[in-house]
C-alpha cells in the first residue's frame, strides 16, 4: 500500500466515523436525508474497502470505472451468456471481502475480485474465474489513458494481471 493509499484510507475511517455517529444521533428522525446520509456511509466505507479487499487488477478497474462515471464515460459487457452494449455506469460499489459491484445500465455485474485473473488490454479487460470456465469481458467507451495509468505502475508487479497488452506496458517504459 502507497503512502497516499494509507493517508486515504485513515481520512476515509474518519468521514466514516463521524457519518455514522451522526447517524445514531438522528435515528429518531425520519426523513430522506437521513437515507442519503446512510447511503453515504455505505459508499465511504466502499472506497475504504477497495483500498483494503481488493487486488491492484480489481482496483485498477473500479477506479477507471468510477473515472468513466464521473467523466459521461460508458462500459459494455460480455459474457457466455449475457451481451450488454455500451451503457452509462449507474454504480460503482465494493461489498464486504472484495466484491465488486458494477450496475451498468440495467445489469448489476457482481464478482469477487479474489476469485478472478485480469487481462488488461488497452479498451478493455478480461476477467477469467481461476479455473477459467468463466469470462467476462468489459468494453470501455474509452481507451485507459497515459495520465490514468502513469500514476499506476504497480500494476506490473501484480499476480493478478495474466496479461498486459504492449501499449499498456510502454506506458511506464516511455
Amino acid at each position: 500500500m502507497r503512502e497516499t493509499d494509507e493517508r486515504l484510507l485513515e481520512a476515509l475511517e474518519r468521514i466514516y466515523s463521524c457519518l455514522t455517529a451522526e447517524i445514531e444521533n438522528l435515528r429518531d428522525i425520519k426523513v430522506v436525508t437521513l437515507e442519503n446520509l446512510r447511503e453515504m456511509a455505505r459508499e465511504t466505507r466502499g472506497y475504504a474497502r477497495l483500498l483494503e479487499e481488493t487486488s491492484l487488477s480489481g482496483r485498477l478497474i473500479v477506479e477507471y470505472a468510477l473515472e468513466l462515471k464521473r467523466s459521461d464515460g460508458q462500459i459494455a459487457v460480455e459474457t457466455d451468456t449475457v451481451r450488454q452494449g455500451f451503457c452509462p455506469i449507474r454504480r460503482v460499489y465494493i461489498e464486504e471481502f472484495g466484491v465488486v459491484r458494477l450496475e451498468i445500465g440495467d445489469l448489476c455485474l457482481t464478482w469477487r475480485d479474489g476469485a478472478y485473473k485480469y487481462l488488461f488490454y488497452p479498451d478493455k479487460v478480461e476477467m477469467r474465474s481461476q479455473d477459467e470456465k468463466t469470462a467476462v469481458k468489459l468494453f470501455f467507451s474509452r481507451p485507459f489513458d497515459r495520465r490514468f495509468l502513469g500514476e499506476r505502475g504497480e500494476i506490473l508487479s501484480c499476480p493478478r494481471a495474466l496479461y498486459l497488452h504492449p501499449e499498456i506496458i510502454n506506458v511506464w517504459r516511455s
